[in-house]
């Protein structure tokens, strides 16, 4: 719902989920709660939705993984620090080796003022597509030559 821009049954979905999530005291699909945020905002919640921006930053800031920095992007990007929104993004295009969803949902920015809009980011985000593929193209050689693929 959220992706498909339907934000009053995005906002159902994610109440029921968060339900749940606090009553059975599940620290789960943190990584969310930018998103969940900022659905709670577009429903008017907005104690709510801070406290899950908040939770977010803190997730991502001791996230270890080679996706660290997108999610700074995004967070900067949300809380209208452009400036480190793209510091984070060219961060993150020195990565290797990500993941194809990445790549699929990058650009699919459903709230108004996404980060393909700003020419810097869109430029970054194409390399990102760019090297990915080139990677892509390197493995498939790669398999090919063992007679894998």
């Amino acid at each position: 719902s959220f992706y498909l821009k339907e934000y009053d049954s995005a906002y159902r979905y994610y109440k029921r989920f968060n339900y749940l999530r606090e009553l059975y005291k599940l620290d789960i699909y943190r990584h969310e709660n930018l998103n969940i945020g900022l659905v709670y905002e577009k429903a008017g919640d907005t104690k709510k939705a801070k406290a899950f921006i908040n939770d977010y930053r803190q997730y991502i800031e001791t996230d270890q993984t080679a996706y660290k920095d997108l999610g700074l992007s995004a967070y900067y990007h949300c809380i209208g620090d452009t400036d480190k929104a793209i510091k984070h993004l060219k961060s993150f295009s020195k990565q290797d080796n990500i993941q194809y969803w990445i790549i699929l949902f990058m650009r699919l920015e459903p709230l108004p003022n996404g980060m393909s809009g700003i020419p810097e980011c869109k430029k970054i985000m194409d390399e990102i597509e760019a090297k990915f593929w080139a990677n892509h193209e390197k493995l498939k050689l790669t398999l090919e030559e063992k007679d894998l693929l």
